[in-house]
């Protein structure tokens, strides 16, 4: 089953504090969808019936105040559980999200699929994966901060930037695309490989013709074809002479999405239908 065929949701919530002992969910929100099909948006307020600490209202601008009124979690649990069931589940840094979820619905959620920090960790590998740090890297709009719909949404345009990087052919599944993210890992074996080809073609004194995801002065995601004359190998960076730009520049392995020299090529995997 290919990814087009699979519904997906991207959750996020924003709580009282961070301790899952004391602390509660005050805001759910959720972005459901197929690739490139219609999105539905939902969010909600709910009462906690603990007070918001200091950092949390000042991180999401909620207070006790704005929060009378808003249901409780037992009036919208079920809501929140059929709007996750039968998807692939989303998050970015969700583990604490899971946490808070697992507590509030015991048994009945599944751990995110995929974490959009993870994910930009090895492909894009920034200063900062933070959410707005990725979303500016691959020009995605973000209406606002540390409100679940938001960021929900944030989080849906990012994750669907990254999986068009991994998989612009559309030909991975669900398997294929957790085994390229996988891929990415710092100190991954494909990472590994990648490296021995560089150094083999270094010792052939070949040039290297390598897809690469490069920034511009902007701080936005490119990925170019180059061809490079290697000069210098000092894991995890590498120097030449690239064609593209006339010049001699530095690479680094974590942005290196393909190697190939002298008939040899280390590529992500084609993927399966």
């Amino acid at each position: 089953m290919g990814l087009d065929d699979l519904t997906f949701v991207v959750l996020d919530l924003e709580l009282t504090g961070l301790d899952p002992e004391v602390d509660r969910i005050v805001e759910v929100g959720i972005v459901r969808g197929r690739r490139g099909g219609p999105v539905e948006r939902w969010s909600t307020l709910v009462q906690p019936g603990v007070p918001m600490t200091a950092d949390a209202a000042t991180i999401t601008g909620l207070t006790d105040a704005a929060l009378v009124g808003a249901p409780t979690w037992s009036a919208v649990a079920e809501e929140v559980a059929a709007r996750l069931e039968g998807a692939v589940i989303v998050g970015h840094r969700g583990e604490l999200d899971h946490v808070f979820l697992g507590r509030a619905l015991p048994g009945r959620v599944a751990a995110p699929s995929f974490d959009t920090w993870a994910m930009a960790r090895g492909l894009l590998s920034l200063r900062s994966h933070a959410l707005s740090a990725v979303c500016n890297a691959l020009g995605v709009a973000q209406a606002g901060k540390h409100r679940a719909l938001q960021d929900a949404e944030a989080t849906w345009g990012v994750f669907w930037a990254m999986v068009e990087l991994l998989d612009p052919e559309g030909t991975l599944d669900l398997a294929g695309l957790k085994e390229a993210v996988a891929r990415g890992e710092p100190g991954s074996a494909w990472r590994d490989a990648l490296w021995r080809s560089l150094e083999e073609a270094h010792a052939a004194r070949e040039t290297v013709w390598i897809d690469y995801l490069g920034l511009s002065e902007s701080g936005r995601v490119a990925q170019s074809r180059r061809e490079v004359a290697l000069w210098a190998l000092d894991r995890p960076k590498f120097g030449g002479w690239c064609y593209l730009r006339g010049a001699e520049r530095m690479f680094r392995l974590d942005r290196v999405r393909g190697v190939s020299a002298g008939g040899r090529a280390v590529t992500l995997p084609a993927g399966r239908a």
